[in-house]
């Protein structure tokens, strides 16, 4: 008896999800070297349509895997999947990075895998002049820094322009377009964050406002870097609607995430168009179809 394909074992699991959930499953699988972008928006919008008939597809779970991306897209496209769907939980079997995180502030709850985790959303910046990788939080710290070294020289009595040299300094090394850009992305992102927590997530929080000021402030300023881990318990103490997944419904969305990898190696699945860039892997599977 052959072996059954590996497309037909990622199908059989992902129903399994659907009948043990009793909620459609919409399935957002982006490889390490994929990212979330616009151009997905009318991909995931195909994957929809065969399944409206003038109505929302009711009660949904989006599984999402992926390392993040760039805002707007995340942005659009929760919004695109809760005009088509009812109450909406986001399936996190391993990480939802960045953008990631964002499209989660756009479900009713999340749920996560053993050991799975989210990340800040502030923004990333891949290079300087010199080609290393630096974080927007980093010139957040180092304006700090250089804060702090000038008051420090004042205090003591003498006058200094050292302030003025490093932000000079500062602006050599990224540059003031790139300055300017990242920094109005962060607010953007800030801005996304409010109204899908305020929409979605938190919508029946009482103080709700205060609530979101306070998970913005966490996940865009305070955290320690881009790369911070935030599982299951830092999720809930800073006010995030969070669940832990069932034993069994954890292993089976981290066996999904096996497979589509497994598939993805196999050349089956998100081909690759060169410039170190894979295509994502998106699937409606609809409880109604059952």
């Amino acid at each position: 008896m052959p072996e059954e394909d590996i497309l037909e074992r990622i199908d059989a699991l992902a129903l399994s999800i659907v009948e043990n959930r009793q909620k459609s499953l919409f399935v957002l699988y982006y490889p390490d070297d994929s990212e979330i972008k616009v151009t997905d928006i009318n991909d995931i919008s195909m994957s929809f349509r065969a399944y409206l008939r003038n109505s929302t597809i009711g009660d949904t779970d989006i599984l999402l895997h992926t390392m993040g991306g760039d805002p707007n897209a995340a942005y659009r496209i929760v919004q695109h999947i809760r005009t088509s769907t009812d109450k909406v939980s986001s399936l996190v079997p391993s990480y939802a990075y960045s953008a990631g995180t964002l499209m989660c502030f756009g479900t009713d709850k999340i749920l996560l895998a053993s050991s799975a985790v989210l990340s800040p959303i502030d923004i990333s910046i891949s290079k300087d002049n010199n080609n290393n990788r630096i974080e927007l939080i980093s010139i957040d710290r180092y304006i700090e820094f250089v804060r702090h070294c000038k008051k420090t020289i004042e205090d003591s009595g003498m006058k200094t322009d050292v302030e003025d040299a490093l932000l000079v300094e500062l602006v050599k090394q990224i540059g003031a377009t790139d300055i300017g850009s990242f920094f109005r992305e962060r607010e953007l992102t800030k801005y996304y964050a409010d109204i899908l927590l305020s929409d979605y997530m938190l919508k029946d929080i009482p103080d709700r406002q205060k609530n979101i000021d306070h998970i913005i402030d966490m996940m865009v300023f305070k955290f320690p870097s881009h790369e911070f881990d935030i599982d299951y318990h830092i999720a809930k103490r800073i006010g995030l609607v969070v669940e832990n997944m069932s034993i069994d419904l954890s292993d089976k969305t981290k066996s999904l995430i096996e497979l589509l990898e497994g598939a993805t190696l196999d050349g089956r699945i998100c081909r690759y168009m060169g410039n170190g860039y894979r295509l994502p892997f998106f699937r409606l599977y609809n409880i109604r179809e059952e």
